[in-house]
């Protein structure tokens, strides 16, 4: 079975043995909203998520979920353009990025991730028209993004801790007890 959330996101990432069934849900989501609201409210702000794959729908359901207004920007506009439709808001492609303003910029593509470290989505001229800037690749924990957005005076959050977020929702669902988030984010981040 797929918990309701996970449906209409349309993905999941964690699967639980209930009584001998299989039950699918998507923690992501979740562990990105936690993250997130650790710095900032979410409702009407602007925001513009880079990426239209996997992890930008739990995010996207996420965003929407919280009252925020989004634009969903992607090599591809056709991908940014259904996933848009998916959740009623607005699209483009990345060339977008030189003319749009929002509240918040939010990177859940791969680019940046290890090995290749040396790339950034977004130039620093773009990013400063983002007070916050948020990259959900984790390794490495600074991307070249997160110094990139930084060196133009932006306010940054790294992945590492939607991760820990959504492994603290995936390990609740497993074994019905709460872990505590500072001994989880201490060991993901050693091992990172």
């Amino acid at each position: 079975r797929i918990d309701d959330v996970a449906k209409r996101i349309g993905a999941v990432n964690t699967i639980v043995n209930e009584n001998g069934k299989l039950k699918g849900y998507n923690t992501d989501w979740l562990g990105f909203i936690h993250s997130l609201e650790k710095h900032t409210t979410l409702f009407n702000k602007n925001i513009v998520l880079l990426g239209a794959g996997g992890s930008a729908r739990g995010i996207a359901f996420g965003l929407k979920n919280k009252g925020a207004n989004i634009t969903i920007l992607n090599r591809t506009i056709s991908k940014a353009k259904k996933l848009a439709k998916e959740f009623n808001v607005n699209y483009g492609g990345l060339n977008k990025l030189n003319t749009i303003r929002g509240d918040i910029l939010i990177n859940s593509t791969r680019l940046g991730m290890y090995p290749c470290t040396n790339i950034s989505i977004a130039t620093k001229k773009q990013l400063k028209k983002f007070p916050i800037v948020f990259d959900i690749v984790y390794n490495p924990i600074e991307t070249k993004f997160l110094k990139l957005a930084k060196k133009a005076g932006c306010k940054t959050i790294n992945g590492l801790e939607m991760l820990v977020y959504q492994g603290m929702i995936a390990f609740e669902l497993w074994t019905k007890q709460k872990p505590s988030f500072k001994i989880m984010y201490k060991e993901a981040r050693k091992n990172i």
